[in-house]
């Protein structure tokens, strides 16, 4: 595991089994392959971010009533990472940086 660590660690529960990671992106990759589904399928992604947010959120009710100011720049900022990676090529929607100061900023409340 690298130095660069994301602020949460994700969980999935599926089929007897639970998945750790510090990245969701990659987590959702894994659950997708160890079901037999395509992890790049929109859809499959889509869907298994939720289960996973929810299966958070049903486990820890605060995690999704708290929020800080690196969430709210994040929500407003990763549709705009995406957009560039899809023209660009690039992978900013990954950027450990960015989710070190993400989380710098969450400790900052509103």
């Amino acid at each position: 595991m690298s130095a660069n660590k994301s602020p949460y660690v994700w969980k999935y529960k599926g089929k007897g089994s639970t998945w750790l990671n510090d990245d969701l992106e990659a987590l959702i990759t894994s659950v997708a392959r160890h079901e037999a589904l395509d992890p790049m399928d929109h859809t499959v992604r889509t869907f298994y971010k939720r289960q996973i947010i929810q299966q958070m959120c049903e486990e820890d009710p605060g995690l999704c009533t708290k929020s800080g100011l690196g969430d709210l720049i994040h929500m407003f900022a990763m549709p705009v990472a995406v957009m560039l990676d899809a023209v660009f090529g690039t992978r900013i929607k990954d950027c450990q940086g960015c989710a070190r100061r993400r989380a710098i900023l969450n400790k900052v409340r509103f």
